[in-house]
């Protein structure tokens, strides 16, 4: 049976999706709802004032859209029926005037109702970025970038449609649905009443309705993750060339069509939902306006009401009840609204594995060093690293991570060159990311200057951190912008010095915007090689205290290779280089070469005593200077 066939039978029934999402939130529930509700309304505070204006307007705009009907009804009482004119003009004057100002105040209201809303979802946004931007790399190491994205943006849309809800709609509909209701009691209680008793059963399409509400919005937020994350993975260059070379386009398209479905699913049952209440809502109001004009006919056929109070009693039942179906809509659109901020709430209470210290200590200038004091470190498993709900479907998180350093300790004093060298997966980059902070140790201390790096404030440690990776990651902005992102206020003469010494000078001659040219989708319209030196070069731009090179010359030719070196040895000058290096050429000149193994130091020393001495550093050094390959020849003079 296809998605829409079940959806279609599932509309007469109060049911959701056929399975739950497998949202980390588990199974929708009034508490969680409740919870959530109060938690999204401290986001209102900050606009308390405003809140109060628009409290005002409300009740301006309540006041004069009931007015209109009381109005209309001593019209036809004392101007029509008795055949004064002059009555007739006054009062039809002054309902004119009581709707227009109930227009003003309404537009004005729902006006600063609206910037209410948007500034909440503003917050939020800004909130969610925010503790964003503290959780660690492996939170974005497991996470699917597409649905990390649909929280920010997909999630906060949702959220904000609720928020314009409550602050655009439902609470001027209570504040109309009061007026309108006394003015009706006013003139005539037992009609009140009759009217009146079928507004409770309105009430129940929301208790109905909404926990399928909430399960289709939240099967809804999972399935645009998911597409997101589809999004994100086929179309960028690599995911591009990638599908591209594997020829198979029939079987990706189908793919997609299989989540695209999945999404139409969610969303034609929660459509169908809302279609099932709004028939209900409707049936009530026409009830409604029957007993009106039944029981208010009849009296009035009968001498006991005026022909106007009936006219006034029908036009504010009009008035009662549009709210009320407004309100309880609202109701029922509240659950998917609770949904979106379920989810962002989810991120949000997922705490940062590095945070900074309450009380950070000042880094002391000038840098001395990094040291590392007999450090072991294991990395996070998948939940201890992320959100179920951000993983693909298929991503286990019972995984058990080893240890990838045990008891690793060496300084690396400042105006040296410390080199890391040995096989995969020995722990080389694991040593680099906990230099920033991006990790904490398990066990043991990483030092810069002296202090533990837990008790520095993090943007200050990193600011002194400069890093070169093998895959240099560029922003799709102009080369300029990529330079200055670690120092925005460089002047263009840095900029081009900066360039210079990473042999960047011949490539600016070639492009043909300078340094206003457009790099790409993660720089890919330049060369891996070239990318790696405009990385060099912010770096050089920035002048880090400690530099962090992490085979950061693995593209580069030779002639280019030596020459960056050379800058390496001038901008190295005062400052603690860490390099990490396959290509053993690049570290023969380091002050101390640590060899290591299983995440363990096993051999320590400069390149000759640890090729006299050493056992897997010279075996190392053979298989990167003098086995053959063919197709390449060596600085030696062999084919590599």
């Amino acid at each position: 049976m296809s998605p829409a066939s079940r959806t279609v039978q599932r509309f007469w029934r109060f049911q959701g999706p056929d399975k739950d999402p497998g949202s980390a939130l588990g199974r929708p529930s009034a508490r969680l709802a409740r919870a959530t509700a109060r938690r999204a309304l401290r986001f209102a505070r900050p606009y308390r004032s405003r809140l109060a204006i628009y409290v005002g307007l409300l009740l301006v705009s309540a006041i004069g859209t009931a007015s209109v009907p009381l109005i209309t009804g001593q019209l036809i009482n004392h101007g029509a029926a008795r055949g004064r004119p002059d009555v007739v003009v006054a009062l039809g004057a002054l309902a004119v005037m009581a709707g227009l100002v109930s227009t003003a105040a309404a537009s004005l209201g729902g006006w600063l109702g609206s910037t209410i809303g948007l500034g909440v979802t503003y917050d939020l946004r800004v909130t969610l970025y925010r503790h964003l931007q503290q959780l660690p790399l492996a939170f974005f190491m497991r996470s699917q970038s597409g649905a990390v994205q649909s929280r920010v943006n997909n999630d906060v849309i949702d959220a904000q449609a609720l928020v314009q809800t409550v602050f655009g709609n439902l609470a001027s509909q209570v504040v109309s649905l009061v007026v309108a209701v006394a003015a009706m009691w006013a003139l005539s209680p037992l009609i009140t009443a009759v009217s009146m008793v079928g507004a409770p059963l309105l009430l129940l399409p929301a208790r109905r309705l909404g926990p399928t509400l909430r399960s289709f919005g939240r099967q809804q937020a999972m399935e645009n993750a998911r597409m997101n994350a589809l999004l994100s993975e086929r179309f960028n260059v690599q995911g591009a060339m990638l599908f591209s070379l594997a020829g198979r386009p029939d079987q990706d398209l189908d793919v997609f069509a299989n989540k695209a479905a999945d999404l139409r699913s969610a969303v034609m049952g929660r459509n169908a939902t809302y279609r099932k209440a709004a028939f209900f809502f409707g049936s009530l109001a026409t009830l409604a306006y029957g007993a009106v004009y039944l029981l208010g006919g009849w009296q009035a056929a009968r001498g006991n009401l005026s022909v106007g109070t009936l006219v006034a009693l029908a036009g504010l039942v009009a008035v009662a009840y549009e709210p009320l179906q407004a309100f309880a809509q609202g109701g029922v659109n509240v659950g998917p609204g609770l949904v979106a901020f379920e989810r962002v709430f989810e991120v949000l209470d997922f705490p940062p594995a590095v945070a900074g210290p309450a009380r950070p200590l000042p880094l002391p200038k000038p840098v001395s060093g990094v040291e590392f004091e007999q450090v072991s470190f294991r990395h996070p498993t998948a939940t201890q690293a992320t959100l179920a709900s951000l993983m693909a479907p298929e991503a286990t998180s019972r995984d058990h991570a080893g240890w990838a350093l045990t008891d690793v300790s060496f300084q690396a004093r400042a105006g040296t060159m410390t080199a890391l060298v040995g096989p995969s997966g020995a722990g080389k980059t694991t040593v680099t990311l906990l230099v920033p902070r991006f990790y904490d140790p398990q066990v043991g201390k990483v030092r810069v200057s002296g202090v533990d790096v837990r008790e520095l404030e993090l943007p200050e440690l990193r600011r002194e951190v400069g890093m070169v990776t093998q895959d240099t990651y560029l922003l799709n902005d102009t080369l300029a912008a990529n330079l200055r992102l670690f120092k925005p206020e460089a002047s263009a003469g840095e900029v081009l010095d900066a360039l210079e010494r990473a042999c960047l000078g011949a490539l600016l001659m070639l492009l043909p915007d300078g340094m206003g040219t457009m790099v790409g989708d993660r720089g890919y319209r330049l060369s891996g090689g070239e990318k790696q030196r405009v990385a060099l070069a912010r770096v050089f731009l920035a002048q880090p205290s400690v530099v962090v090179l992490d085979e950061a010359t693995a593209h580069l030719d030779s002639q280019t290779e030596a020459a960056v070196q050379a800058a390496l040895e001038v901008e190295g000058a005062g400052r603690t280089l860490i390099v990490v290096a396959h290509r053993l050429s690049t570290v023969r000149k380091a002050d101390q070469i640590l060899v290591l193994d299983k995440g363990s130091i096993i051999e320590q020393g400069r390149h000759a005593d640890l090729l006299a001495h050493g056992i897997m550093y010279p075996a190392l050094y053979r298989a990167d200077f003098e086995q053959p390959r063919p197709g390449k020849t060596s600085t030696h003079g062999r084919r590599r």
